[in-house]
Protein backbone atom coordinates (compact mmCIF):
# COMPACT_ATOMS: atom_id res chain seq x y z
CA UNK A 1 0.00 0.00 0.00
CA UNK A 2 2.52 1.96 0.76
CA UNK A 3 4.44 1.73 -2.55
CA UNK A 4 1.18 2.46 -4.15
CA UNK A 5 0.90 5.91 -2.54
CA UNK A 6 4.63 7.19 -3.07
CA UNK A 7 3.62 5.93 -7.16
CA UNK A 8 0.65 7.80 -7.16
CA UNK A 9 2.44 10.75 -5.70
CA UNK A 10 5.25 10.53 -7.97
CA UNK A 11 2.97 10.45 -11.15
CA UNK A 12 1.03 13.18 -9.30
CA UNK A 13 3.64 15.54 -8.98
CA UNK A 14 5.43 14.62 -12.46
CA UNK A 15 1.70 15.27 -14.09
CA UNK A 16 1.26 18.95 -12.17
CA UNK A 17 5.04 19.55 -13.51
CA UNK A 18 3.93 18.85 -16.85
CA UNK A 19 0.74 21.14 -17.06
CA UNK A 20 2.62 23.70 -14.94
CA UNK A 21 6.55 23.66 -16.05
CA UNK A 22 8.70 26.13 -14.28
CA UNK A 23 7.78 30.29 -14.85
CA UNK A 24 11.09 31.30 -15.20
CA UNK A 25 9.76 35.14 -16.02
CA UNK A 26 6.16 36.38 -16.59
CA UNK A 27 5.22 39.49 -18.87
CA UNK A 28 2.35 40.84 -17.59
CA UNK A 29 0.00 43.36 -20.38
CA UNK A 30 2.43 42.65 -22.84
CA UNK A 31 5.26 45.14 -21.50
CA UNK A 32 8.54 43.69 -20.55
CA UNK A 33 8.19 42.81 -16.28
CA UNK A 34 10.54 43.60 -13.95
CA UNK A 35 13.19 44.86 -16.53
CA UNK A 36 15.11 46.24 -13.28
CA UNK A 37 16.99 43.45 -11.45
CA UNK A 38 16.60 43.59 -7.14
CA UNK A 39 19.38 42.62 -5.26
CA UNK A 40 20.80 43.69 -1.80
CA UNK A 41 19.58 45.70 0.92
CA UNK A 42 16.49 47.19 -0.67
CA UNK A 43 14.12 48.43 2.05
CA UNK A 44 11.40 49.92 0.26
CA UNK A 45 9.66 49.84 -3.42
CA UNK A 46 7.86 53.64 -4.19
CA UNK A 47 5.04 53.91 -6.64
CA UNK A 48 3.96 57.23 -7.92
CA UNK A 49 0.32 58.15 -7.92
CA UNK A 50 -1.01 57.42 -10.82
CA UNK A 51 0.68 55.10 -11.95
CA UNK A 52 1.21 50.93 -12.61
CA UNK A 53 4.63 49.42 -11.51
CA UNK A 54 5.69 45.10 -11.52
CA UNK A 55 7.23 43.52 -8.77
CA UNK A 56 9.10 40.03 -9.74
CA UNK A 57 9.66 37.82 -6.80
CA UNK A 58 11.42 34.56 -7.27
CA UNK A 59 9.85 31.50 -5.20
CA UNK A 60 11.73 28.09 -4.46
CA UNK A 61 9.50 25.04 -3.16
CA UNK A 62 11.70 22.19 -1.32
CA UNK A 63 8.73 20.07 -1.67
CA UNK A 64 5.81 18.55 -3.73
CA UNK A 65 2.39 20.47 -3.41
CA UNK A 66 -0.17 22.96 -4.50
CA UNK A 67 0.38 26.87 -3.45
CA UNK A 68 -1.98 29.93 -3.88
CA UNK A 69 -0.32 33.21 -5.64
CA UNK A 70 -3.63 34.49 -6.93
CA UNK A 71 -4.70 36.90 -4.04
CA UNK A 72 -1.42 38.37 -2.56
CA UNK A 73 -1.92 39.64 1.55
CA UNK A 74 -1.19 43.78 1.72
CA UNK A 75 -2.51 46.52 3.49
CA UNK A 76 -1.67 49.88 5.20
CA UNK A 77 0.51 50.73 7.79
CA UNK A 78 -1.76 53.00 9.75
CA UNK A 79 -2.46 55.45 12.36
CA UNK A 80 -0.27 54.05 15.21
CA UNK A 81 3.12 53.82 14.61
CA UNK A 82 4.74 52.90 17.78
CA UNK A 83 2.57 49.84 17.54
CA UNK A 84 2.71 49.31 13.46
CA UNK A 85 -1.05 48.30 12.96
CA UNK A 86 -1.37 45.88 9.90
CA UNK A 87 -4.70 45.82 7.98
CA UNK A 88 -5.29 43.60 5.05
CA UNK A 89 -6.78 45.02 1.83
CA UNK A 90 -8.74 41.79 0.89
CA UNK A 91 -10.85 42.14 4.17
CA UNK A 92 -12.13 46.03 5.16
CA UNK A 93 -10.75 47.16 8.37
CA UNK A 94 -12.65 50.10 9.10
CA UNK A 95 -12.47 53.80 7.10
CA UNK A 96 -9.00 54.27 7.20
CA UNK A 97 -8.06 50.92 6.15
CA UNK A 98 -10.87 51.00 3.01
CA UNK A 99 -9.83 54.70 1.93
CA UNK A 100 -6.36 53.37 1.75
CA UNK A 101 -7.23 50.46 0.36
CA UNK A 102 -9.26 51.60 -2.55
CA UNK A 103 -6.07 54.34 -3.82
CA UNK A 104 -3.76 50.52 -4.01
CA UNK A 105 -4.15 47.36 -5.93
CA UNK A 106 -2.06 44.56 -5.96
CA UNK A 107 -3.01 41.73 -8.62
CA UNK A 108 -0.40 38.26 -9.32
CA UNK A 109 0.25 37.09 -12.45
CA UNK A 110 -0.33 33.64 -11.69
CA UNK A 111 -3.14 31.89 -9.81
CA UNK A 112 -2.58 28.13 -7.98
CA UNK A 113 0.29 26.18 -9.16
CA UNK A 114 1.38 22.35 -8.78
CA UNK A 115 4.63 22.39 -7.74
CA UNK A 116 7.50 19.43 -8.37
CA UNK A 117 10.36 18.98 -5.32
CA UNK A 118 13.09 21.66 -6.18
CA UNK A 119 11.09 23.76 -8.66
CA UNK A 120 11.16 27.40 -8.97
CA UNK A 121 8.58 30.13 -9.83
CA UNK A 122 8.91 33.83 -10.64
CA UNK A 123 5.80 35.47 -10.22
CA UNK A 124 4.89 39.11 -11.33
CA UNK A 125 2.51 41.44 -9.28
CA UNK A 126 1.13 44.45 -10.86
CA UNK A 127 1.02 47.43 -8.54
CA UNK A 128 -1.94 50.02 -9.19
CA UNK A 129 -1.74 53.20 -7.60
CA UNK A 130 -4.94 55.61 -7.63
CA UNK A 131 -4.47 59.42 -8.64
CA UNK A 132 -5.02 60.84 -5.07
CA UNK A 133 -3.12 57.70 -3.65
CA UNK A 134 -0.56 57.76 -1.30
CA UNK A 135 0.54 55.82 1.92
CA UNK A 136 2.92 53.05 2.93
CA UNK A 137 1.78 49.62 2.61
CA UNK A 138 2.97 45.91 3.35
CA UNK A 139 3.00 43.28 0.40
CA UNK A 140 3.43 39.83 1.98
CA UNK A 141 5.52 38.39 -0.97
CA UNK A 142 5.60 34.72 1.69
CA UNK A 143 3.51 34.28 4.26
CA UNK A 144 6.29 35.92 6.99
CA UNK A 145 7.66 37.98 4.78
CA UNK A 146 6.31 41.72 4.52
CA UNK A 147 7.88 44.34 2.18
CA UNK A 148 7.38 48.08 2.40
CA UNK A 149 5.69 49.51 -0.30
CA UNK A 150 5.34 53.50 -0.14
CA UNK A 151 2.99 55.13 -2.52
CA UNK A 152 3.48 58.75 -2.78
CA UNK A 153 6.87 59.77 -1.60
CA UNK A 154 9.40 57.68 -0.29
CA UNK A 155 9.37 57.96 3.98
CA UNK A 156 12.29 59.61 6.14
CA UNK A 157 11.97 56.08 8.11
CA UNK A 158 9.88 53.01 8.32
CA UNK A 159 7.43 52.19 11.29
CA UNK A 160 8.50 48.83 13.12
CA UNK A 161 6.54 46.99 12.50
CA UNK A 162 5.00 42.95 14.54
CA UNK A 163 5.95 39.75 13.00
CA UNK A 164 2.91 38.64 11.06
CA UNK A 165 2.11 35.50 9.38
CA UNK A 166 -0.61 35.52 6.73
CA UNK A 167 -0.48 31.35 6.09
CA UNK A 168 1.06 28.17 7.82
CA UNK A 169 1.10 25.33 5.72
CA UNK A 170 2.42 25.00 2.02
CA UNK A 171 4.65 27.54 2.19
CA UNK A 172 7.55 28.07 -0.51
CA UNK A 173 11.03 27.47 1.16
CA UNK A 174 12.13 30.70 -0.12
CA UNK A 175 11.36 33.85 -1.93
CA UNK A 176 12.48 37.34 -2.95
CA UNK A 177 12.60 39.67 -5.12
CA UNK A 178 14.01 39.44 -8.07
CA UNK A 179 13.27 42.28 -10.20
CA UNK A 180 10.96 45.73 -10.50
CA UNK A 181 9.76 47.79 -13.28
CA UNK A 182 8.11 51.29 -12.96
CA UNK A 183 8.40 51.10 -9.54
CA UNK A 184 11.65 52.91 -7.46
CA UNK A 185 13.69 51.12 -4.87
CA UNK A 186 15.20 52.91 -1.88
CA UNK A 187 17.11 52.01 1.28
CA UNK A 188 15.27 53.38 4.43
CA UNK A 189 16.10 53.01 7.92
CA UNK A 190 13.57 51.39 9.84
CA UNK A 191 12.13 52.63 13.46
Amino acid sequence: MILVDVVAIALIGYYAWSISPPNTGTTPSGQAACATPVKGNTDIFALRPGSTGYICVAYHFDSVGIWSFGAPGYGPLISNESVGTYSDCRVPYGTTAVALCSSFKIVSSTGTVFHAAGQNFTVAYTLSAGENGTGLFWFFIGPCDPVDVAVGAIPTHIPLRPLSCIATTGNPSRESVSGVSGIETATVPYG
